[in-house]
């Protein structure tokens, strides 16, 4: 999935792609007219940090999401909501977007963060990728003010990203497939700058006395 940080843009009706505006409380009590007007009518729309809902208006799509009070809504708020957001435009079939909100490059990077880590799936042993099982999303651009800081964050972030998908696929391994031999395997070819990698085997962990690790292990053809 791309992920796109820009100061402005210039938003045309696609095919399957909308606009998603992250709507506080204190915006959704001043207005009352309008599409905020419209999502109140239909929806209760309170900008409420649990609400996003869908709205057509003008020949337009658009996704309000609320984000809960103004001075709440800080880093982690801002992931959560990215995840909410990522969830709702996968299960409504949605490739591409454009999330408009007031901030700095910080909190975009941050709701970046949590859409991809919405993103993730664990799929690669299903013949048929069928619905809920694959991502939709294919692109998100996020407006901030400051594009240089929000790339900047974004890129510590994705290094995150990357390592809490290589922990999630680990962990999802069915046992046939990540072994004891395997794993070591896979932890060797980590090559971090300052990582020291040390794999014991039965004889070495038997003189450390970790005894109760190698009975669980006796059931095992593998070592």
């Amino acid at each position: 999935m791309k992920i796109n940080f820009t100061q402005s843009f210039e938003f045309k009706n696609k095919e399957n792609t909308v606009l998603v505006l992250l709507i506080s409380e204190e915006l959704a009590k001043k207005s009352k007219d309008g599409f905020l007007g419209k999502a109140k009518e239909l929806y209760d729309f309170t900008g409420k940090s649990s609400q996003i809902n869908l709205l057509a208006t003008d020949g337009s799509l658009l996704v309000l999401a609320g984000i809960g009070a103004e001075k709440k809504f800080d880093n982690l708020s801002a992931q959560k909501t990215g995840g909410k957001i990522a969830a709702y435009l996968n299960a409504n079939k949605i490739k591409d977007a454009v999330i408009s909100f007031e901030n700095e490059g910080e909190i975009a990077a941050n709701i970046a963060f949590g859409i991809r880590l919405q993103n993730y799936r664990f799929n690669k042993y299903f013949n048929d990728k069928k619905e809920g099982k694959d991502v939709v999303l294919n692109s998100i651009s996020l407006i901030a003010k400051d594009i240089t800081k929000a790339k900047k964050h974004f890129a510590e972030l994705e290094l995150v990203v990357k390592n809490v998908f290589l922990t999630r696929d680990l962990v999802s391994e069915p046992s046939n497939e990540l072994n004891p031999e395997s794993y070591a395997a896979i932890c060797k070819a980590i090559k971090v700058a300052g990582l020291q990698i040390e794999v014991l085997g039965e004889k070495e962990m038997t003189k450390l006395g970790m005894g109760s690790l190698l009975s669980v292990g006796q059931g095992s053809a593998r070592e």
